[in-house]
């Protein structure tokens, strides 16, 4: 049997790990399927948690162009709405 290769997976580009990044770009996507699944009491823990992640994440591996300050922001102050 051959090995599995998964040096693909987890190559640095802008010092963000590629694996890293793409799960925590689907917790948005998760919020909105949870929100349909999940009772009202346990929805609003979840939901709560999931904007915290994004937002810590948007911080810590965010850029400084302007185009992405921009949507950074406003993604920020959707993910406050939701908290």
């Amino acid at each position: 049997m051959a090995p599995i290769r998964t040096a693909g997976l987890t190559e640095n580009f802008g010092g963000l790990r590629t694996v890293n990044e793409a799960v925590v770009n689907e917790i948005p996507i998760a919020m909105v399927v949870l929100s349909h699944a999940l009772p009202l009491p346990a929805n609003q823990p979840a939901n709560s948690i999931a904007a915290i992640v994004t937002t810590a994440f948007m911080i810590r591996g965010g850029l400084l162009t302007p185009h992405y300050l921009f949507f950074a922001s406003v993604e920020a102050a959707a993910l406050l709405f939701i908290i």
